[in-house]
């Protein structure tokens, strides 16, 4: 037969180790919560440089625009050659710096997500053990509940420490 006092104690014990691993998990959900608000919060920033390289992208067409009627309005002489390659080297540098902010941008944009992605795997992963431990500590609970207690047998407690079945001493001092 199973001793109802070690039963009682072992599911306490499983209870209070199921109370410490939510703890944990709650405080490790935290945890991630927080790095995937400020992953959000600089693919927001991220966003908003895109806009801003979107935005220098436009106004170098425009200059491009402007470069080429100037450049069409040029003469052949040798003065209006170079001011025209000038004009061309410059718009084309200008370009190319462009692109390879938009590069550097896209390859950053690419790894928040990334990181975001993992990390909402984490957060799902530590809810599903958060629901599992929540789950096996309320059928804990409700075992503990079903247990009657002082553990009754049909005999009369011999527990010393109840002080069940002692005589009275302190009634005749």
């Amino acid at each position: 037969m199973v001793d109802p006092v070690k039963e009682r104690a072992s599911l306490e014990s499983k209870i209070a180790k199921l109370e410490v691993n939510r703890e944990k998990t709650n405080k490790t959900l935290g945890k991630l919560r927080i790095k995937t608000a400020k992953l959000e919060n600089k693919q927001l920033g991220l966003q908003q440089k895109r806009q801003a390289l979107d935005m220098a992208h436009k106004k170098l067409s425009s200059k491009e625009e402007k470069v080429e009627e100037k450049v069409a309005k040029l003469g052949d002489s040798e003065q209006d050659k170079a001011k025209s390659l000038t004009l061309t080297i410059m718009v084309a540098q200008k370009r190319l710096q462009l692109h390879k902010k938009g590069a550097s941008l896209e390859k950053s944009v690419a790894a928040t997500d990334k990181k975001l992605i993992t990390l909402n795997k984490q957060v799902q992963k530590q809810e599903e053990i958060l629901e599992g431990t929540i789950s096996k500590h309320s059928a804990a609970q409700e075992e503990l509940k079903g247990m009657t207690w002082p553990p009754t047998d049909g005999q009369p407690s011999t527990d010393e420490s109840a002080g069940v079945n002692e005589p009275d001493t302190f009634a005749s001092t």
